[in-house]
């Protein structure tokens, strides 16, 4: 995205793939149709997205999505609106945090074994 002077700026966002599912007529006269869009990856209850079927091409012509079209759905926020996440892995989950809670989980269970076994020695 570019500010106002031209520079980048950068605004947390996240891009999904989805769906058109179907072209919804309106009711009313001169209120326009709707595109009900299927969001892959959204919980099941919140998948489909409902947005006016009105887009601009680049040549700046109206245009409108098609039943079965594929599309990319993005949210995007202003950093301000945003907060850091509260998993101390940050964004970026990596396998060499992976392999360390693993060897958490393992040495935690090699514990709880050997404990287990011990327990079972003292019952004989």
């Amino acid at each position: 995205m570019y500010d106002p002077k031209g520079a980048m700026t950068e605004r947390p966002s996240t891009t999904r793939p989805g769906t058109v599912e179907k072209i919804i007529k309106s009711p009313f006269p001169g209120e326009p149709e709707k595109a009900q869009i299927a969001v892959e990856g959204a919980d099941h209850l919140y998948k489909e997205l409902r947005v006016e079927n009105s887009l601009t091409d680049e040549n700046g012509v109206e245009v409108q999505l098609k039943q079965g079209a594929k599309v990319k759905v993005t949210v995007e926020a202003k950093p301000e609106d945003t907060s850091a996440t509260s998993d101390d892995r940050g964004s970026e989950f990596s396998a060499t945090s992976h392999s360390v809670s693993a060897s958490r989980y393992q040495q935690s269970n090699l514990r709880r074994h050997t404990h287990e076994i011990q327990k079972a020695r003292t019952t004989f």
